[in-house]
């Protein structure tokens, strides 16, 4: 987006790395789940593309996930809303279908899976991104915004993966 003109308003809890400054891109930092931060924080703002969740259940409390996860996606709901924000694009999971994590197996019941694929998260982290796509639902049944789910079917963070050493070997 900052390639293509749009000024950028990129909101994390940690310093912005290097190689993500911009001259259009302008750094704030919040806690996702402090509502009037992002009260504060989507003011002047256009639309948001919210990603801002744990991508995995590993290293966090169930809570620490219900937290940053859920009140936290109902939060930046709820900023767009009071902002008079119309566009609202989230990153959900194929966890919110059960294929992330399972304890159980879980293969779908069709392919291609699509939006009516039924979901049977079995892990907290699951429920958490079902909980976040239903407030979107909720937030666009409500006042009529524009909320677009992404659910990618994986998320790694490749430094993270090679300090743990999980990256897989091709």
């Amino acid at each position: 987006l900052a390639n293509h003109g749009y000024s950028i308003k990129a909101l994390d809890n940690r310093p912005l790395p290097a190689d993500l400054r911009m001259e259009n891109v302008a750094p704030a930092y919040a806690d996702v789940a402090d509502g009037l931060a992002m009260m504060t924080a989507a003011s002047d703002c256009d639309a948001i593309a919210h990603l801002a969740a744990y991508p995995a259940p590993m290293h966090h409390t169930s809570a620490e996930l219900l937290r940053v996860n859920v009140i936290g996606t109902q939060n930046v709901l709820d900023a767009a809303k009071a902002n008079g924000i119309e566009r609202v694009a989230l990153t959900s999971s194929i966890g919110a279908l059960g294929f992330s994590f399972p304890t159980h197996p879980c293969l779908p019941d069709y392919l291609p899976v699509d939006i009516a694929h039924p979901r049977r998260p079995q892990d907290i982290y699951g429920v958490s991104k079902v909980a976040s796509e239903e407030c979107a639902a909720a937030a666009t049944r409500q006042t009529g915004i524009t909320t677009i789910l992404f659910r990618p079917p994986f998320v790694i963070d490749l430094e993270q993966a090679k300090r743990e050493g999980c990256l897989l070997r091709m």
